[in-house]
């Protein structure tokens, strides 16, 4: 790659005469003070060894006229920097240069006048080429991490999680307590070792699980509405609760974030790169926004209102109510999107066409999962789309195969033979190197397993 290359010339004999010819002119130089400044490019995605060139607009102390800023040139000395040298660079002329995936934040400063301002950059990983060629590939190719029998409630697997010594976290729906959601965890190919139970959340379609040393921490959609059928979703908030075996708690617990006129709220972290990512999904569309986590964490409690939410009566401790409640939480809506888009429903590459199985966010891009079982459609389907941080499409909506061939799913015991080749998709992680995809099957025995594939 070729490198950029600045020159700079003093002009010596204007020194000369510069304070003899243009006195005023020296005078204003002194007297002039930068107010604010504005990097144009508030989020950028680059690729590793890419250098683009940042633009800024400075606006002079007292005056609500901005003017474009000679970056080249740099007449007030406006000096740059990186949260991250290690994920991107950025030189004196404001050029940002990507080095590994993850994110970075560049400053530009004007030290003398104590004012600067921020980009999100963000260098996406370089995703290998065979990634869409194994998602393609049949059952027996592909590698089946995990198949585990779980709580016997006639319950629902819903998403998963993967730790770094290989623990297997799953979230499922209570089944015949519709309230409920269990957290469990344990090794692949075994019972759970120990869970949780939350109460009232709502669906759980999304979680994530924070390693932290000896703790661990569920991330996942809290205060849950009640439907007419009894069922829970369209969480109002995103909750961070600690893991306690044998422990319920209930609506929410731990620390909360909130979004404004945002509700079914899922959320996906990437620790390494200091993220969080919260969907949205309301009429017609599905937001995505991303938040340097730790801003998030800074962020200060306040209270918000939520919508109007009905839940109660499943139990006698707990009669229905319906309550437009107040709590204290993150509020999200005064933090800065470090990466935002929307997509319609359906949207590009039919998008959504099925039913939305779950996200996750690593290095810079977004790995969104789709599908619906064999009762909805002629055979079960999964779709694997992976977009960067503005929605742009990385590797195009690629369809798994793995699970089409009925067959190969009976002789390798992941469905019973009279299933029909039930598989739902149910989560998606891309963790330690890896791709994962979580199928719900309907398991020799009549039993409903967990499946969870490793690509």
């Amino acid at each position: 790659m070729k490198k950029l290359v600045a020159f700079r010339v003093s002009l010596l004999s204007l020194l000369l005469v510069g304070t003899q010819l243009f006195p005023a002119c020296q005078k204003e130089e002194e007297s002039f003070g930068i107010g604010t400044i504005i990097i144009e490019e508030k989020a950028l995605t680059i690729e590793p060894e890419e250098t683009v060139q940042l633009h800024v607009r400075v606006f002079r102390s007292g005056s609500t006229a901005a003017e474009t800023y000679d970056t080249a040139a740099n007449p007030y000395g406006l000096s740059w920097r990186s949260s991250s040298p290690k994920i991107a660079t950025v030189d004196a002329q404001g050029r940002v240069t990507g080095h590994a995936a993850g994110t970075a934040t560049i400053f530009c400063e004007s030290a003398g006048d104590g004012v600067s301002a921020a980009a999100g950059v963000t260098v996406r990983r370089q995703i290998d080429a065979s990634l869409a060629e194994s998602l393609s590939e049949p059952l027996s190719d592909a590698l089946v991490y995990s198949q585990s029998v779980y709580l016997e409630r006639n319950s629902v697997m819903q998403c998963f999680d993967v730790e770094s010594d290989g623990t297997l976290w799953y979230m499922q729906l209570g089944g015949n307590d519709p309230e409920l959601i269990y957290v469990l965890r344990g090794a692949p190919n075994q019972s759970p070792k120990d869970f949780m139970t939350l109460r009232w959340f709502g669906h759980g379609t999304n979680f994530a699980v924070e390693e932290d040393g000896a703790d661990r921490y569920i991330w996942v959609g809290s205060n849950g509405n009640k439907l007419s059928d009894g069922s829970y979703s369209q969480s109002n908030t995103v909750s961070r609760v600690k893991y306690e075996a044998g422990k319920r708690v209930d609506l929410s617990s731990g620390e909360t974030f909130f979004i404004k006129n945002k509700w079914n709220v899922h959320p996906a972290i990437d620790m390494d790169n200091d993220v969080l990512c919260i969907t949205a999904s309301t009429t017609g569309v599905r937001d995505f926004y991303f938040y340097r986590l730790s801003e998030a964490m800074a962020t200060p409690l306040s209270s918000v209102t939520l919508r109007k939410q009905t839940y109660g009566g499943e139990e006698t401790d707990a009669p229905q109510k319906s309550e437009t409640r107040t709590i204290e939480a993150h509020d999200l809506t005064s933090v800065t999107p470090i990466g935002s888009f929307t997509t319609s429903v359906p949207g590009t590459g039919n998008l959504s066409q099925y039913d939305f199985q779950g996200f996750d966010v690593q290095d810079g891009l977004l790995y969104f999962f789709e599908g619906e079982a064999v009762n909805n459609q002629p055979k079960s389907i999964a779709f694997v789309t992976v977009l960067d941080m503005t929605g742009t499409i990385v590797v195009p909506r690629t369809r798994i195969q793995a699970i089409e061939d009925e067959a190969a799913l009976v002789a390798a015991g992941i469905c019973g033979s009279d299933a029909k080749g039930y598989m739902e998709a149910e989560g998606i992680k891309m963790k330690h190197g890896n791709l994962y995809l979580g199928f719900a099957s309907h398991g020799p025995g009549a039993k409903r397993w967990a499946n969870v594939f490793r690509y």
